[in-house]
């Protein structure tokens, strides 16, 4: 979208007009935060005289990449925390010390 709308010398806010929505909900949709109506791809179409489901198709695989993107991150992420997991049951010993590190002694009052 934001090629055809660069290409074609509209701004943002012409397109957003052209769709009845207000800019930041145009940005979003351009940017894949937001998905993209079948009407508004119609729309589109009709104004950048393209076939409108190009357009619905188009939003539909960035948000599916999106969503795999985000996927891959989570596990990654999971990844991470059963490596540090395993190290530790690996190592007890460096485990223990550093959990006692940040261990204050206590004072006992007689």
């Amino acid at each position: 979208m934001r090629f055809c709308r660069e290409t074609q010398k509209y701004t943002l806010q012409a397109v957003a007009t052209h769709l009845g929505i207000n800019l930041i909900e145009y940005q979003e949709i351009e940017t894949g935060k937001m998905l993209l109506s079948k009407k508004q791809s119609r729309q589109l179409g009709k104004l950048f005289n393209v076939k409108g489901d190009y357009f619905y198709e188009a939003a539909l695989q960035l948000d599916l990449l999106l969503a795999k993107n985000e996927m891959v991150t989570i596990q990654k992420e999971k990844i991470e925390d059963l490596k540090q997991q395993l190290h530790e049951l690996q190592n007890p010993s460096t485990s223990k010390e550093s959990k006692t590190d940040n261990v204050k002694p206590v004072k006992h009052l007689r």
